[in-house]
């Protein structure tokens, strides 16, 4: 079963509080591989799926409860004229590299689904951030780790997600999703290594970029 959510109060609902937030929930956008100049401002909309999503609780006062929980669910956000909010999406394409400016245009972000790509971002003049998805093969056919660590760095992304921070998860099968908000005029990053196991998705690792 599926439920349609209205964007606008979706982003709102995740302004109140971001850091929860995405602790508990998977927010994501699948999308084929894209050619040049995909980079887009779009508004979208919104699908909470009946996928159980597990995640680690926190401990009451350091040492009662913790352990996973089994009540966060699962968003699929999708390219939609028709929704009732605007986001910046960040595409991606095989051996390729895709950069985008978080201005004021929109107060949501995301970055395509990835089972093997990097993402970097950095702090610009005037609030503004900016994102960038990396996919680079190596001689085997598949991402190359090392190579797109040294290019988000020699373009200067001081806060990135790389490959191996998420697809070693499940035996080589764990997904990364990156998402942003606006709050306060500022903009949160959020990263996300998930991977699915009987037919829940689980949370297994989750920080703030910036």
């Amino acid at each position: 079963m599926t439920e349609q959510i209205d964007a606008q109060e979706f982003l709102t609902m995740i302004q109140q509080n971001p850091d929860r937030f995405f602790s508990q929930n998977t927010v994501y956008w699948t999308c084929p591989p894209s050619p040049l100049g995909s980079a887009t401002l779009s508004n979208f909309t919104v699908t909470m799926h009946d996928t159980i999503v597990e995640y680690q609780a926190p401990k009451t006062l350091g040492i009662f409860g913790g352990g996973w929980k089994a009540d966060g669910h699962s968003y699929q956000i999708t390219r939609d004229g028709s929704g009732s909010a605007t986001g910046y999406f960040l595409p991606w394409n095989e051996d390729f590299g895709y950069s985008a400016v978080l201005g004021g245009q929109a107060e949501f972000f995301i970055n395509a689904e990835m089972s093997g790509c990097a993402f970097g971002c950095v702090a610009g003049p005037n609030q503004t951030v900016k994102v960038a998805h990396h996919n680079i093969r190596g001689a085997d056919g598949n991402t190359d780790h090392h190579a797109m660590t040294g290019t988000l760095s020699a373009y200067g992304y001081q806060h990135t997600f790389q490959r191996n921070d998420y697809r070693n998860l499940d035996n080589g099968r764990g997904a990364g999703n990156v998402v942003g908000v606006k709050v306060n005029g500022s903009w949160r990053i959020y990263a996300q290594g998930v991977y699915t196991a009987q037919r829940r998705d689980r949370i297994a690792s989750f920080r703030r970029l910036m």
